[in-house]
Parts: structure tokens; C-alpha cells; sequence
């Protein structure tokens, strides 16, 4: 964590990174910092309680999306990890926002050394640096005292508090931060990542989330508007095909915010309720955001019955979940089951889907989802695939 205290004009706040974006953006609004700038928060950072490598940061304007990034990165660093990051920030008087997140994607750019007892412990920790992969034959053959004396000869290191720093010169400093738009970097798990283009550059939304994480990438990218910019979908946590393909139309046809709803309303969901949803889309003929939506709200108002494909069964079914009924075994295939569902679904709406049959009793379909239900067409044919 990332302890960082901010103020806009006369108004104090703290906040403590990495956060999710609701979260950012209730503490700006709680010291009342415009909606324009809490789409690009540029804020002034008083003090940063727990990070001293930060503290050039202190009493300048800071992107606080690029801080969030940053410390989404660091913390899925383990400890050498970050502590050859902080060497790093040292090491080279790294101070603006852009040169920290890419210092997080050069891992490899500097070598942190910690024993320091003796030469040959040295030399071993650079070896194993440059040669990941060397076998259990070089080790053994390998000279580390030897190293280990070449490397504090050569001038190329700096004591740090965290150990001896080396620059690793066989590795390029990459720039993979443009400063402009966020590399990919899934932080926590997402059922859907969107890929917003504008001109030349991309920025990547992992949904559900709150739109304000869209409305923020769409100002990164510069454009005027989401309809400006090209948008394509990619599998995240959401592997089930069929629903895959379902929000993907409701992001073409619809918008991206409106599949990012659906998906909120996805949270909540058990992959039972995940199925039995498919065959309610199916009983209304619809698969819009909105029905889908009114269908989760609703989903407790349906019966389900998974691969149940005719009265029959379904009498079977109705059967099996009643406690008081028994039926023995030897006269099983003697009871009129077909016979039994008909009396049972006289009063209630009923429909075989691909999945298994849905019963509705109370409300209607239409008091569910309102409007007049008419059959829908294939949403694979209602967006144009050329935006894939």
C-alpha cells in the first residue's frame, strides 16, 4: 500500500493506492474537486506516509491514475522484487510518474545484491541473474569468487540501503509506458477486457467496473467521445462461449456501457444461476441489456428444470422435487407422468428451451420485463462484424 496525502485547493484528503476507481473518485468528490478533473486527476500530493523513493513526488501535481497503476504493480512484486525497484529509484534519480511505471516493466534492467559477506556470495547472486537458465554442470564449474571480485573491481555498482545495486548493460531500458495510455495489466480478475482504440494508441478496460474507468480511458486517448474510438473484445474470466457472444452484441449494438452493466449484474451470479439465465433469455425471446438485466432481478420468480426437454420428464422432475410423493419402482413406468405435468402447468407458462424447461407462476413475462415480447433475431446478425 501506498499512503498518500492529497490536497486540492483548501480541501485535504488521504488516500491509500492501489484502490479501485469508486473509491477515487467518492474521496475527490468528498473534497469537492470538479468532475472534469476527476477524469484526469491531477492533484497536488502533500506527503507520502510510507514510501520514501516517492517523496520527490511531494508537493507537486500527480497524475493519481498513473499512481494507482504504479502501486497496482508493486504490490504483486515480491520483496526482491520491490526492493530492486526502490535500489532502482535510487539508483537512477527517478522522479517523474512515467519513468516509476516503467522502471516497473524493466525487472531485469538492475541486479540487487543483498549478501554482501563475502565474494563468492557475489558473485554467485550476479551469475544466477544473467544466466536463469544455466545448469547444474556450470554451477559447479563456475568460479563465483572470481566473479564476485570482478564485480565490486568494476565500478559499476552503488550501495543502497537495500543492497548492492548493479547495471545489468546487457539490458535495454524498455519504454513500454507511452506516457500517454496505460500498457495492459490485468490487476485482479475481470469477466471482460474491452480494447479501446484511438489512432494510434489503446487502452484496456477491465470489466465490470465502474464507467468512470471508461469515461477515463476515452480522455487518455484524447477522443471526444466512446463512438470515436474502435472497441474489441477479448475473453477474460468469462469463458462461457455462449454468453461471451451475447455481451459482446450488447457491446456493438448497444454500447460498451451497457454491456458493462449487464456484467455488474453478473457478479452476483452462480454458475447455476449463470445456466438457467441462458434458458430465460430463450423463454423471452430476447437478449438485450435490459431484459437481462430485469431477468437477474427476477431470476427467483422461474422454475428451472436443466434437461428437461418434454412433459415427461418434466412430470418426472415435478415429482422427484416433492417430498410427500413416492413412487415404487415397480410401478413407476406405469404412472402417467406426461399426464401429471399438463395438470400441474394448466395454470402456469411453460417453455421447453435448449437447456431444460423454464416455468413462470405469478407474474407474467410481461410484468417481468414490460414492453411487448416479440421474437428476437439473432444478435450475431444485428452488428457488424468488420468492428471485431
Amino acid at each position: 500500500m501506498i499512503k498518500v496525502n492529497i490536497r486540492f485547493n483548501q480541501y485535504l484528503g488521504g488516500i491509500e493506492f492501489p484502490c479501485d476507481e469508486i473509491y477515487l473518485k467518492r474521496v475527490l468528490e468528498s473534497m469537492h474537486v470538479p468532475e472534469n478533473i476527476i477524469l484526469k486527476p491531477e492533484i497536488i500530493v502533500t506527503d507520502i506516509d510510507n514510501f520514501d523513493e516517492l517523496n520527490t513526488l511531494k508537493d507537486k501535481f500527480v497524475n493519481l491514475d498513473e499512481l494507482n497503476y504504479l502501486a497496482k504493480r508493486l504490490v504483486s512484486f515480491d520483496k526482491m522484487e520491490l526492493d530492486t525497484f526502490k535500489a532502482g529509484v535510487i539508483n537512477g534519480h527517478v522522479e517523474d510518474m512515467k519513468d516509476l511505471i516503467n522502471l516497473t516493466f524493466n525487472p531485469n534492467k538492475y541486479i540487487l545484491i543483498k549478501n554482501l559477506s563475502n565474494p563468492e556470495s557475489i558473485g554467485k547472486r550476479y551469475y544466477l541473474a544473467k544466466n536463469l537458465m544455466a545448469s547444474e554442470k556450470e554451477l559447479l564449474e563456475t568460479d563465483f569468487d572470481k566473479i564476485g571480485k570482478q564485480v565490486i573491481a568494476s565500478g559499476n555498482t552503488k550501495l543502497t540501503p537495500y543492497g548492492m545495486l548493479i547495471n545489468n548493460n546487457d539490458v535495454d531500458f524498455e519504454e513500454v509506458y507511452n506516457g500517454k495510455t496505460f500498457p495492459a495489466y490485468g490487476y485482479s480478475t475481470y469477466s471482460f477486457l474491452a480494447e479501446i482504440t484511438y489512432g494510434d494508441n489503446t487502452e484496456y478496460v477491465y470489466m465490470p467496473d465502474d464507467d468512470i474507468v471508461i469515461d477515463k480511458a476515452v480522455k487518455r486517448l484524447g477522443a471526444e467521445s466512446l463512438k470515436d474510438c474502435l472497441i474489441d473484445i477479448e475473453y477474460g474470466d468469462l469463458s462461457d462461449y455462449e454468453w461471451f457472444e451475447k455481451i459482446k452484441g450488447i457491446t456493438y449494438t448497444e454500447g460498451l456501457k451497457e454491456a458493462n452493466r449487464v456484467l455488474d449484474y453478473f457478479d452476483e451470479l452462480s454458475n447455476y444461476d449463470i445456466e438457467k439465465l441462458k434458458s430465460l433469455t430463450e423463454f423471452a425471446n430476447r437478449s438485450d441489456g435490459e431484459t437481462i438485466i430485469k431477468l437477474i432481478k427476477n431470476i427467483s420468480e422461474f422454475d428451472y428444470f436443466p434437461d428437461v426437454n418434454d412433459m415427461d420428464e418434466l412430470g418426472r422432475a415435478l415429482i422427484a422435487q416433492e417430498d410427500e410423493y413416492l413412487i415404487h419402482e415397480d410401478i413407476s413406468d406405469y404412472f402417467m407422468y406426461e399426464q401429471y405435468a399438463e395438470d400441474v402447468m394448466r395454470d402456469y407458462d411453460l417453455k421447453f428451451t435448449m437447456n431444460g424447461a423454464v416455468v413462470l407462476k405469478g407474474q407474467t413475462l410481461t410484468e417481468i420485463i414490460g414492453g411487448q415480447i416479440e421474437q428476437e433475431e439473432d444478435l450475431k446478425d444485428d452488428f457488424d462484424m468488420t468492428m471485431m
